[in-house]
């Protein structure tokens, strides 16, 4: 059986089409576990209503905690022996479970991965990470910018056997935290192009509302990362992808002579990747450079005239 898991905060307008596209697999031994995660909505009518519908429904209702807590509250009482998260918003293609359990159940995969559809209101890209394309590899995946819980498939013995879930203190990059975990622990892990899972894209999202907040989240996902890289052996063999990451998700303390202490500490374990970071450009790597080696006056310096050029 495949435990589907759907967390649900005032998704009024878009739950009833995740729902249909679950009850209308062709695989069919599913359950499907909704979290109602405090909505003040009319969302809990929408759930009951298809709760009546089809006893593969469990409705279950907490108060709000958000995304990962949700996710864990689901988690704790799935029964399958797959695990697949669907947020309420988007919504499946009706062979999606059916292509992923085929896949599992003939590779004899813990995990597998497919693309993604990113739908807009006003079009739809495929998107197919390139680790999708070869063997998987765990430093492909880090390197990617598609690391998403979603649209993925997974044993649920590995959460029990290794207590896996999401973090709940962070809103932020709690996907790529816990999927680098299931990867690890996995024997075998496939990822195909099928794009079976469609990612709806909406400007209130998390991920389309970058703050300070969602900031601060990401790099502390990247330093416990790389804390469990490094308790599991596997730190000089992934650093590089790791470091690159949150480079690439440090850029602002750079443009900001009042972080760059903060800069200065973060990098305890990455700058020796500066140099060759593809997200730095030569002068991004000046800068990082001198802040990580004692000459802080040429960032300095460069902040400087670049505050000076944008108020002429």
């Amino acid at each position: 059986m495949v435990s589907i898991i759907i967390p649900v905060y005032n998704l009024e307008l878009y739950i009833a089409s995740c729902l249909e596209s679950v009850l209308n697999q062709t695989y069919k031994d599913i359950e499907v576990i909704v979290v109602n995660d405090g909505s003040t909505d009319s969302s809990q009518m929408i759930i009951d209503a298809y709760c009546h519908k089809d006893c593969r429904i469990k409705a279950l209702r907490k108060s709000n905690g958000g995304l990962t807590s949700a996710r864990n509250y689901g988690l704790s009482y799935a029964t399958g022996e797959w695990i697949m998260h669907l947020d309420g918003d988007d919504w499946l293609n009706d062979s999606a479970v059916e292509r992923f359990i085929a896949e599992a159940e003939s590779t004899q995969a813990d995990i597998v991965i497919g693309g993604l559809n990113f739908v807009w209101h006003n079009r739809a890209e495929q998107v197919i990470p390139p680790y999708c394309n070869s063997d998987f590899n765990l430093a492909d995946y880090i390197s990617s910018t598609w690391t998403t819980l979603c649209g993925s498939f997974q044993r649920k013995a590995i959460y029990d056997k290794y207590d896996l879930q999401s973090p709940e203190q962070i809103s932020y990059c709690e996907d790529f935290h816990l999927m680098v975990r299931l990867c690890h622990y996995s024997k075998i892990v496939r990822s195909i192009p099928d794009c079976n899972y469609n990612y709806r894209q909406r400007e209130t999202s998390i991920i389309h509302s970058y703050s300070s907040k969602t900031e601060d989240d990401e790099l502390w996902a990247y330093n416990d990362i790389y804390s469990f890289l490094k308790s599991v052996n596997r730190e000089r063999e992934l650093a590089k992808p790791m470091a690159w990451r949150a480079l690439k998700a440090s850029q602002e303390m750079l443009l900001d002579v009042n972080r760059h202490q903060q800069y200065i500490n973060y990098m305890s374990w990455k700058k020796e990747y500066i140099l060759s970071c593809p997200f730095y450009n030569f002068k991004q790597k000046l800068m990082a450079w001198s802040l990580t080696h004692g000459v802080s006056i040429v960032a300095r310096t460069i902040v400087a005239l670049r505050n000076m050029a944008h108020h002429k």
